[in-house]
């Protein structure tokens, strides 16, 4: 899984949605629990407005999501919507039902505040970095033990 985190697939806007299902089934299946991972795509998101460098960037963004999501949430259930947004923009929402997270940490990391986190939580602060190098911004809504959801809003 190493290897594959570090060099992942090239992504075309052809093969977005199944890289990222290949990536869900290797991160989240194997570990001897039962696991929903879906991905839903509207049919009016078109993948080949993006550039292949962006196209990594979102790829990276939905992969931190899902190493989180492995590593803290202690879920049993992940869906990535991918729907588009204004002209020529893109919504993705990652959602899970695992343990969520604490209202100050939620706040802090809305706020981007990530230097007065008690804990270091570099794959949000890569994902919201991420975000902002594609003009997007992103947000956090989660309840403990009701879950996490990631909004990620590109505009182009």
């Amino acid at each position: 899984m190493l290897c594959y985190n570090l060099t992942p697939p090239n992504i075309s806007s052809n093969d977005m949605i199944s890289a990222l299902e290949v990536l869900g089934q290797k991160t989240f299946n194997g570990n001897g629990k039962d696991f929903q991972f879906r991905i839903v795509c509207e049919n009016s998101v078109d993948f080949s407005k993006w550039s292949s460098e962006q196209l990594m960037h979102i790829y990276r963004i939905v992969q931190e999501a899902f190493q989180n999501i492995q590593k803290h949430a202690h879920a049993s259930e992940v869906t990535v919507f991918f729907k588009s947004h204004h002209i020529d923009g893109l919504k993705i929402i990652i959602s899970d039902d695992g343990i969520g997270m604490s209202e100050k940490l939620l706040n802090q990391i809305n706020n981007g505040i990530f230097d007065k986190i008690e804990k270091l939580h570099f794959g949000l602060r890569n994902i919201v970095e991420r975000a902002q190098l594609l003009g997007g911004k992103v947000s956090f809504r989660a309840e403990e033990e009701c879950g996490t959801q990631i909004t990620v809003v590109l505009d182009k």
